[in-house]
């Protein structure tokens, strides 16, 4: 059969998709200087000093433009690689998934996102910490690393995303609930409040492999100082205690909540306009927002 607007495999992938695509935007346009300091802070060795305030809020933009695509390309695969995958985890049509179906799926998500987009992650968070251009951080990855400079920390990112969207998609129903009955009269302010404390469910439950691969990808190119997970995470204890994994934490709610308080609600509010307004293909069924 003909896949549905000639990328998509139906038109329910296609509106979360696409939903998914449009809510990103409108999302990291807000993100990324936050997305920016929480980098420059994890990858200082210094910790936190109020004097190097300056030198974080730098250029908060440095670095966005290379980054919509992929922003763009992880909320389509995110968001249509969620419901994609609810019927191989046995949701049927017009049924509400349990939450295990919608954790499996949303694992299967974050390993789709984390398999396809590694190498843009790598070449952001490089990008971040160590304030190279885009081009610069191309050409000398290739040239002293080839491919697998691309590749750092491949297998920590799997275990990372798959683990993190399977957070994402099970809590947020849930979470959204509880708070629409107690906010019955402020339907818009509990989506946004759910989907902030989403966010900040979310990244607390990876933080910890978070920061390990940060300071993985974020070293030098050509000059590593780390032969791995496990060197890392011991020099790491060595240089500042357990209490170095939870170094960047504030910056990570900071950005967390805001963002899936923007992210989730225009998800649910843009997949509604695009079930409207996409032509009708073969059919098709969604998992309504609640």
């Amino acid at each position: 059969s003909m896949p549905y607007l000639a990328v998509f495999p139906d038109r329910n992938t296609a509106v979360s998709a696409l939903a998914g695509c449009t809510a990103g935007f409108i999302a990291v346009m807000v993100a990324h200087p936050v997305e920016s300091i929480k980098v420059r802070m994890q990858a200082n060795k210094t910790g936190f000093r109020w004097r190097d305030i300056a030198s974080l809020v730098r250029n908060p933009y440095y670095g966005i433009l290379p980054h919509l695509p992929h922003y763009a390309a992880m909320n389509i695969l995110r968001f249509g690689g969620y419901e994609f995958a609810k019927p191989i985890f046995g949701v049927k049509s017009g049924t509400e998934p349990t939450f295990a179906q919608r954790f499996g799926a949303g694992t299967f998500s974050g390993l789709l996102v984390a398999a396809t987009l590694h190498p843009f992650f790598v070449v952001r968070v490089i990008q971040q910490a160590n304030r190279y251009s885009f081009r610069d951080t191309l050409t000398q990855l290739w040239q002293r690393e080839g491919v697998k400079g691309f590749y750092r920390t491949y297998d920590l990112n799997l275990l990372r995303l798959g683990f993190a969207f399977g957070v994402f998609f099970s809590s947020y129903p849930l979470v959204r609930e509880k708070l629409g009955e107690q906010m019955r009269e402020w339907p818009t302010l509990s989506r946004s409040l759910a989907g902030g404390c989403t966010g900040v469910l979310t990244w607390s439950s990876i933080y910890p492999l978070d920061v390990v691969q940060s300071r993985l990808v974020a070293q030098k190119i050509g000059d590593r100082q780390y032969t791995g997970a496990r060197h890392c995470v011991q020099t790491m204890v060595a240089e500042g205690g357990w209490r170095i994994f939870g170094r960047g934490y504030s910056a990570v709610l900071i950005r967390a909540f805001p963002v899936n308080a923007i992210l989730l609600p225009v998800a649910d509010m843009c997949s509604g306009f695009y079930r409207r307004h996409l032509p009708e293909g073969r059919d098709v069924w969604m998992d309504q927002p609640g």
